[in-house]
């Protein structure tokens, strides 16, 4: 995906109200907004984590260490309007742009083996309890918006959320693009929305094989990571309490934040304020 495709931070204005129906898909393009917010800095510092992704053991062999590998041969998804939203804001206008955004790669292609994949974001305590709302749509090779493939209403919970479409929901297809978007509705008119793209592959043999000897969610989350899987990697351990599975989690998310440094350094720097709002380190 290129820099252009990768914006930061997006903000819808409309005049009626989600609460009133879903926005068609002229108008989720006529009313779409970008803006660059400053975030604060973190304490996490993006070059400490790069080089704790690295280890040598006592016979000089380096091992990588990261939950989250890229491949380098999947195209990226076509560049479409809606994908320079990734994040929006506040619902408070006084307020500091909070850390409200779905959680997948931008800079880089965003890949599931599932067809119907989990979908997980994060919502700050002052989104709680505002009306939010899921959406999932086809494109073209273009960037063209085809269909409204799923839509799901949530009242928003600060920390993570996540949806799974249910059996009976339409499947994605393999080597078909789709955009995955969260809406939450500040207001009449005043909305938050962040928007990303997803494609569903095959499987190699290879990965079958190395998740047919996994155990447990984290054995599973790190096979799927490795093989730049993030949407399955995350899904293995998003909901868990477990010790290790948060622990594979928050590495997903360090992971994910050098990988968006050079691109999006703002939505690397908020990655790293989850970490730390949630306490997964």
């Amino acid at each position: 995906m290129t820099a252009h495709t990768a914006s930061i931070l997006s903000k819808l204005t409309h005049t009626t109200s989600l609460c009133l129906g879903l926005l068609t898909m002229a108008q989720i393009s006529t009313h779409a907004s970008t803006h660059i917010s400053e975030v604060s800095e973190h304490s996490l510092d993006l070059v400490s984590i790069a080089d704790n992704h690295a280890v040598i053991d006592n016979s000089g062999n380096n091992h990588d260490r990261r939950r989250f590998r890229p491949t380098d041969d999947t195209r990226p998804i076509p560049p479409t309007p809606l994908t320079a939203g990734s994040r929006g804001g506040s619902c408070n206008v006084e307020e500091e742009p909070t850390e409200f955004t779905a959680l997948g790669p931008r800079s880089i292609a965003e890949l599931t083996t599932q067809v119907r994949p989990e979908f997980s974001w994060y919502v700050s305590p002052s989104e709680e309890g505002a009306q939010l709302q899921f959406r999932l749509m086809q494109i073209d090779e273009n960037g063209q918006l085809l269909s409204l493939v799923n839509t799901k209403s949530f009242i928003a919970q600060a920390g993570f959320m996540s949806y799974q479409p249910p059996s009976e929901a339409t499947p994605l297809e393999v080597g078909k693009d789709y955009l995955w978007q969260v809406v939450i509705t500040c207001s009449s008119d005043d909305l938050l929305m962040s928007t990303l793209p997803i494609r569903v592959v095959t499987p190699s043999a290879e990965l079958t094989a190395q998740l047919s000897t996994a155990t447990t969610n984290a054995e599973r989350a790190i096979i799927y990571g490795s093989a730049g899987l993030w949407y399955d990697a995350l899904a293995q351990v998003m909901s868990s309490t477990a010790p290790d599975d948060r622990t594979i989690r928050a590495g997903l998310l360090q992971d994910l934040a050098v990988v968006e440094e050079e691109d999006n350094q703002e939505i690397s720097t908020i990655l790293l304020a989850i970490i730390e709002q949630t306490d997964d380190r």
